[in-house]
């Protein structure tokens, strides 16, 4: 009996499923109240994506102003995204493609940069975590 063949399966398929399941974690974790950056938690200071999960909510909610004082990269971020879902929903290899992530990256790492630079240690959320590890050790209590 002849089979007809069956589409390719991907090969890291674990790491998709890993993925989801990382995410709904992160998603219980912050309606729940409790998730912390493990970056920021271990260092004391804020990672290139800090505020960008509280920033998406706000974009959600409309509040572009506080979406961007969170973390003007969502902007990036959500542009990236978006036109992923276009290409994917028009049938385009563009999400495919691995330069438009490596670019998204860049900006986002130029922007932390900038906001480092501007902000920290004085602007909310740009401030340190006192109580991290690593900042306990260097300011030797």
């Amino acid at each position: 009996m002849n089979r007809a063949p069956s589409a390719p399966r991907p090969k890291n398929r674990w790491l998709v499923w890993l993925i989801v399941a990382l995410f709904a974690v992160e998603v219980v974790l912050i309606l729940t109240g409790h998730y912390q950056c493990p970056f920021y938690a271990i260092t004391g200071v804020p990672c290139p994506g800090c505020g960008l999960t509280r920033a998406g909510i706000c974009l959600l909610q409309l509040d572009f102003a506080g979406a961007f004082a969170l973390n003007p990269a969502i902007y990036l971020v959500a542009l990236t995204a978006g036109v992923a879902l276009l290409s994917l929903l028009l049938k385009k290899t563009w999400h495919t493609q691995v330069w438009p992530y490596g670019a998204m990256m860049v900006g986002v790492l130029l922007i932390y940069v900038v906001r480092m630079a501007l902000y920290f240690p004085h602007t909310y959320p740009l401030v340190w975590n006192e109580s991290a590890p690593l900042f306990q050790m260097l300011v030797g209590r």
